[in-house]
């Protein structure tokens, strides 16, 4: 009677909440938070309850079918959790609905509810958590074997093919009333001008087969069938309704025939062959679970999102009815009583000396069918058994194959034990896991699906694998699991053969009925266990579909029949999910796979090659368009050589197709196995299944072609056994003490160095002693997520390390451990190795030789302003951020990195020995410039070899790839929450609470660390000056020098005054959504300035109009993510456009009296200048009138860049250039003329095709003197050394590597700023008249700009009145609903 309590709770509380609402104002939180409460509770009331009586019909053996079809098809676990929370949703929108028309307050279906409002409770009802992409990164082994969930499997699309999405569309949804309502729903619309038939009626008419007019299929056995349905449990399983009443009629769907979801009852037709007169009575049916978010409650989201179902299952064919498909599941059908890698087996009964399923302990025992099936009364029942998948006790053939699974699997196990004694359980386990999935991908596809769609289609559809295609998504369409995979249903015989060792009827155990065979494991234990069923399968004939001869009676009137209850009726349940799915019909679904579309009787005669059929059919549905997509499909003629027709062929075919292209651990892909595995795997046979894990001796040689017995039988020592021996792992393995022991001395190690070093670099700081490397490291340090994860792949490589160093003491081989060149170590780490013939020049002497330029050797670009060049700086902030290692010493040496010229990692030094008398060093030639290697990512570079394979080293990008101003907002949460004033609801950033820029406001100061910007005393001399610290923004490079910082302080403002603006447009909006709503306008605001406004001027209109014309859509299968050359060389073109100066002008934009333009060297880490200096105004004014340095090929980089880079004192200064060319090797990047192939332009090969393109011969000249080939060239000095191609600043190699990037960029944006349904075409429009001038009017002091702030001109010239220029219209933004509003709480965050 809980039940009961719980409801009356919830009605006295919806009464009292009801009198205290008023007719005015939105809802409060505490108003949304009762809603919730109240669904909540009205949802588990009717869950439980469900149960409850459900379990309760097991227990006293008075179970309906549908109950039990309803228990077996119930979500549980992660499943149940997501349909749950769908209702949460559902329901208490309904509430909230409810409730205010009482009151008259307006709930609009699609914009009632403020976007707060529906995120808070998408959160408290646990909805919003179905949609959060799954982190990878964290997930152990992700790259070597299959999550259970089969999330991460695409590592760009994690929940592609994963369990728990919803089934995907190939067609769109068709429901009555367009969202939600199966058509049929209300039985007197017309669809397409007809009523629809009752599918009991179509059932009755069309499908009807007594047993006396079932043919034998003629060619293929009953293990063809049942294999079917064994690959639709490891593909689909898509969960009904958990509750049997309505939660607004409060009505019990299996008492009544009238419809209230879930309930959409089967209606009896009249004088029904089984009913007779009493047709007033109905087969209960409950819908389909919704997944979060879509059909009713997509309103609530703002948009009329179309139902959808979920598929619990993965996509993948992985053997999730064998291993489970949550990682819950997958540990419970585990031994882990010992670290072996089995399976669990029954510890009560066996099957001979074989072993049998564990028995389930889930809830009542829907198995317990002995007594009622044998009449004898105090018989033993037993409990169900436990596998992968709940339903592995719907028919003992199904039962039995997932008992032989479980005995091939411990068979493995305890082979790759006895071969690899070394192996944990866990390896075991999981290689046995992944053999076995193998195993099926191969026998699925080599022998199932050419028998059912024909060798034509497999030809056309499933040719030779082509490869992996991360643009693929494997998920399981809607209607290959509701109709197309149901074509087996046609091919099942009314009984279950079970026969002896001479393949003829059991003279023990008869051949049971087929509605006696569901959920009877005990014919197993009691009634010879495995091996008569197995030969059942493999020597009885499947049942041939034919136009005359579809479901049988046993399916049609019987199923689930234990008793007189009412059975159910598997063709009407076939019909009825699929309008209940919202499936097209039949005719749509012929035109998606390209056959006719048939518009007459005729035709569809034609097509059937069935005249009565093709009558009938139009006599039920009065047109084509109508006929349900299943009964369609079942009632073509085959396609030659299958057991499908045309329609399911292509459907079947294509959804194989996508679930082979799409899945990453294919076992035909490069890498997955290794070749001599995947030989062993072709040999795969379900015969030899059969032969080693059961007492038959004798099995057909394809078991899916019937023979009778000695035609196509053959002894099983004839059948080649499974070779194991390409698994067999010939290193001499440590033991797990050991493991762990070089983990701990590796940690110590590592932890060590990292606070070594930190300690060091900022002691030294805080003694104004800092080097420039030590700056450098510092800003280029990881730190927060990016840090851990640098951390963990410095413990893997330090610890294999140990080990390698171990076993080469002790003489333990360890395969594999040699480095290679090509996996880690950069072209010139040994600077006496030849490249491609010719030693590699010395970053410094290149350096010296082509890039030097004096200060009065600097030219003028004639066009374009400072600003091209910070802009290029801001927008690379924005995108890439490539740590370096976070230690200064090497793991291996001890030694400091900038106190020895030696190399060992991560300790790279730039040499100066080579260059006699060097500009700088002079005499001073055994000095060197230290540098850190970028940090590896985990498993790549030498650790890699321990994976068993050469993994090459790569880099991390800490930022994402796309233009969403992460250096405003920054790149992770706890950046984020930092940036922000949270002290008010107002959706601000902080600001600065010490200084400020006249009335204007500065960025805040850090707290972190030591001061790096401690620079003044040193700059200016003055010992006793005030020091101030860094600012704080959402990248930590905000202060590398004053222009810089100056634009991170505007874009902070803009920030503010947009932030201010909408929350006066918009009282009600909650500081958050203003704060979200702000900082997706900015990110806006520079996609639009980036590739209108700037790109243009660097690649040229040409290149823009090849590779970024206008906007073509969003394309999920691009990649954004930033490339490596673009990140280490293409993009840091702007590094010869730097001036050795950093212009500060006045109001008429002349040099500033007061606050001269300070050097470049003295422009670095000096945010005091704009505190104590003029504010960010005479900068800004500089960037927007001062001219650019052309970057000529006589005058590349100011040796500021050069020989002065972060020189503060005596200590030793940078050289940029040295360094990007050492940070190309060290990334491993190709040179320069791979990456002109790359980019389709002409390879050269000799000085003659050099001097052509550079067009300069003693560059050229110059260059082959230096490095010997241009195939040695280093990328970004090749890049930079071409001339501009028209209308740009870099040459053709540059253009076409960054508007390569960009292209990828935008279109793999799916925030993209001209995206339909990212913002409004009024907002959009609006963004089309984003300025920079416009950002410096609103936020500073000056007060005339110019029309495009990147061309130069003279003041005067070009220049306007801020007036004059149009203010951003932010009224497209202004919201009109009625919201109803809540500040989030903790809890909900």
């Amino acid at each position: 009677m809980s039940w009961c309590v719980s409801w009356f709770a919830a009605a006295v509380t919806l009464l009292c909440l009801q009198t205290q609402l008023t007719s005015v104002s939105g809802l409060s939180q505490d108003e949304i938070e009762n809603f919730v409460l109240l669904a909540k509770a009205s949802v588990d009331s009717a869950y439980k309850y469900s149960r409850a009586v459900s379990l309760n019909r097991v227990r006293r053996n008075e179970a309906r079918p549908s109950d039990l079809l309803r228990l077996i098809r119930q979500p549980s676990g992660l499943t149940r959790s997501a349909v749950r929370a769908a209702d949460y949703m559902d329901h208490t929108f309904r509430l909230i609905k409810r409730s205010l028309s009482r009151h008259k307050r307006s709930l609009n279906a699609t914009d009632g509810l403020s976007e707060e409002t529906l995120k808070a409770v998408a959160e408290l009802t646990g909805c919003s958590a179905r949609h959060r992409v799954p982190v990878c990164e964290t997930t152990s082994n992700v790259n070597t074997f299959r999550t259970a969930n089969g999330n991460c499997n695409n590592r760009k699309n994690t929940r592609w093919g994963a369990a728990n999405v919803p089934l995907t569309r190939w067609l769109p949804a068709e429901y009555q009333d367009s969202i939600s309502e199966p058509k049929g729903w209300d039985s007197k619309l017309k669809i397409n001008g007809h009523l629809l038939p009752l599918v009991r009626e179509v059932s009755n008419r069309i499908l009807r087969t007594i047993t006396c007019d079932i043919k034998n299929d003629p060619l293929y056995t009953n293990l063809l069938t049942m294999y079917g349905q064994w690959t639709d449990h490891d593909l689909t399983f898509t969960p009904m309704s958990a509750v049997i009443r309505s939660f607004n009629e409060g009505m019990d769907c299996d008492k009544s025939c009238d419809r209230s979801e879930p309930c959409f009852p089967i209606e009896i037709p009249k004088l029904d062959p089984r009913f007779g007169r009493n047709s007033d009575q109905c087969i209960p049916f409950f819908r389909s679970a919704a997944a979060c978010g879509t059909g009713t409650t997509g309103y609530f989201f703002g948009k009329g999102a179309v139902r959808q179902q979920i598929n619990a299952l993965t996509s993948y064919i992985d053997l999730e009815q064998v291993y489970g498909s949550n990682d819950a599941r997958a540990a419970s059908v585990r031994d882990l009583t010992s670290d072996e890698g089995l399976l669990r087996v029954n510890t009560k009964y066996r099957d001979g000396d074989r072993d049998l399923l564990p028995f389930t302990s889930e809830g009542a025992n829907m198995c317990a069918t002995r007594a009622r099936i044998t009449g004898i009364h105090d018989i033993e029942e037993i409990p169900c058994f436990f596998a992968g998948d709940k339903r592995a006790n719907e028919n003992i053939g199904l039962t039995s194959v997932h008992t032989l699974m479980m005995r091939e699997h411990n068979r493995l196990a305890r082979a790759l034990r006895e071969m690899n004694g070394h192996w944990s359980g866990e390896r075991i386990y999981q290689e046995t896991r992944k053999i076995m999935g193998a195993y099926f991908q191969v026998i699925t596809y080599r022998d199932y699906l050419p028998h059912i769609v024909g060798k034509e289609v497999m030809a056309k559809k499933l040719p030779n694998y082509p490869g992996y295609d991360e643009s693929v998504d494997a998920s399981i369409s809607n209607v290959f699991a509701t109709a197309a995979f149901r074509f087996g249903h046609a091919a099942i015989p009314p009984f279950l053969l079970r026969l002896n060792e001479k393949y003829q009827d059991h003279p023990t155990y008869p051949s049971p009925m087929l509605h006696k065979a569901f959920f009877t494991p005990w014919r197993i234990p009691f009634e010879g266990g495995l091996d008569p069923i197995l030969r059942g399968l493999l020597g009885g004939q499947a049942k041939l579909n034919t136009q005359d001869s579809r479901i049988s009676d046993a399916l049609r009137d019987r199923l689930f029949e234990f008793s007189t209850n009412l059975a159910l009726d598997l063709a009407s349940l076939n019909l009825q999910r699929g309008r209940d799915h919202g499936l097209p019909g039949y005719n749509k679904w012929r035109k998606h796979c390209g056959l006719a579309e048939l518009t007459n009787v005729t035709e569809l005669i034609e097509v059937m090659e069935h005249s009565d059929l093709a009558h009938h059919l139009m006599g039920l549905y009065g047109t084509i368009d109508n006929i349900d997509v299943w009964l369609g499909g079942i009632a073509e003629p085959f396609v030659k050589g299958g057991r499908v027709g045309p329609l399911f062929a292509c459907l079947i075919a294509s959804q194989f197709q996508k679930i082979r292209l799409g899945d990453r651990f294919w076992w035909e892909k490069e890498g997955v196995f290794t070749a001599a595995q995947r030989n062993s795997l072709k040999g795969t046979s379900f015969s030899r299944f059969i032969c080693d894990n059961t007492g038959i001796d004798e099995v057909p040689k394809d078991p899916f072609l019937y023979h009778p017995r000695g035609d196509g039988y053959t002894k099983c020592e004839d059948i080649p056994t499974f070779d194991l021996s390409p698994w067999k792992d010939e290193v001499s393995g440590l033991s797990q003490d050991e493991i762990e022991n070089f983990v701990l001395l590796a940690k110590a190690s590592v932890d060590s160095a990292y606070k070594y070093s930190r300690a060091v670099s900022l002691n030294r700081v805080r003694r104004n002693e800092a080097r420039p490397s030590d700056l450098l490291r510092l800003i280029r340090q990881p730190s927060g997520l990016t840090r851990s994860a640098v951390r963990a792949a410095d413990y893997m490589d330090h610890t294999f390390r140990l080990i390698k160093r171990s076993l080469s003491r002790h003489k333990r081989s360890l395969n594999a451990t040699e480095y290679q060149d090509n996996i880690s170590e950069p072209k010139g780490w040994d600077s006496k190795l030849k490249i491609n013939g010719h030693l590699l020049p010395l970053v410094r002497e290149v350096s010296n030789r082509i890039l030097r330029t004096t200060t009065c050797d600097i030219k003028n670009d004639p066009l374009y302003t400072d600003l091209l060049t910070l802009y290029g700086q801001w927008t690379d902030h924005d995108m890439t951020f490539t740590p370096m290692s976070a230690v200064i010493r090497s793991f291996n040496e001890g030694m400091d990195c900038d106190k020895s010229c030696d190399r060992s990692e991560p300790c790279f030094p730039i040499e100066a020995s080579i260059p006699k008398l060097d500009p700088r060093f002079g005499r001073n030639s055994d000095q060197c410039i230290p540098f850190f290697r970028s940090a590896a990512a985990c498993g790549t570079g030498t650790t890699g070899y321990f994976f068993g394979k050469g993994v090459v080293r790569q880099q991390m990008n800490a930022v994402t790839s796309y233009i969403d101003l992460e250096q405003v907002y920054g790149s992770n949460d706890a950046r984020a929450a930092s940036v922000r004033d949270l002290t008010s609801d107002e959706g601000l950033l902080r600001v600065n609470t010490k200084y400020k820029d006249g009335d204007r406001d500065l960025l805040p100061f850090t707290s972190e660390g030591a001061n790096m910007c401690a620079t003044r005393a040193r700059i200016t001399g003055i010992h006793d000056i005030e020091e101030i610290p860094c600012f704080f923004a959402g990248d930590k490079r905000a202060n590398e020098n004053i222009g810089l910082t100056s634009v991170q302080i505007l874009m902070m403002r803009e920030h503010n005054r947009l932030a201010r603006a909408l929350r006066e447009m918009n009282g009600h909006w909650s500081g958050e959504r203003i704060y979200q709503e702000t900082r997706k306008i900015m990110g806006a605001y520079f996609q639009v300035i980036t590739y209108r406004d700037y790109l243009p001027h660097i690649v040229g209109k040409e290149v823009m109009a090849k590779k970024l014309p206008n906007y073509p859509g969003y394309d999920e299968s691009v990649d954004a993510s930033i490339s490596n050359v673009f990140a280490t060389a293409a993009f840091r073109f702007g590094h010869v456009t730097v001036k050795p100066i950093l212009l500060r002008l006045n109001e008429k934009y002349q040099d500033h009296p007061t606050y001269p333009s300070p050097m470049l060297h003295k422009a670095l880490f000096t945010p005091w200048r704009i505190v104590v200096e003029g504010g960010v105004d005479p900068i800004l004014r500089g960037l927007l009138g001062g001219q650019a340095k052309l970057n000529t090929q006589d005058s590349r980089m100011p040796d500021a860049l050069r020989d002065r880079m972060f020189e503060f004192s005596t200590n030793l200064a940078l050289d940029l250039a040295s360094l990007n060319l050492q940070r190309g090797r060290d990334h491993g990047l190709p040179g320069y003329n791979k990456w002109r192939k790359h980019c389709g332009l002409a390879e050269l090969t000799d000085v003659t095709e050099l001097i052509e393109v550079m067009e300069h011969s003693d560059l050229a000249h110059h260059l082959m003197g230096l490095y010997g080939t241009i195939d040695n060239i280093d990328v970004w000095l090749g890049g930079i050394a071409e001339p501009f191609v028209k209308g740009g600043r870099v040459g053709p190699l540059f253009a076409c590597l960054i508007a390569s990037q960009f292209q990828k960029i935008r279109l793999g944006d799916r925030f993209w700023w001209e995206k339909e349904g990212v913002f409004t075409a009024a907002q959009r429009n609006s963004l089309k008249g984003t300025s920079f001038s416009r950002f410096i009017c609103d936020n500073t002091g000056i007060d005339e700009v110019p029309k495009d702030p990147f061309l130069y001109h003279p003041r005067g010239d070009g220049y306007t009145k801020c007036e004059d220029i149009p203010a951003f219209d932010l009224s497209p933004w202004k919201d009109e609903a009625t919201s109803v509003d809540i500040h989030p709480t903790n809890d909900i965050i």
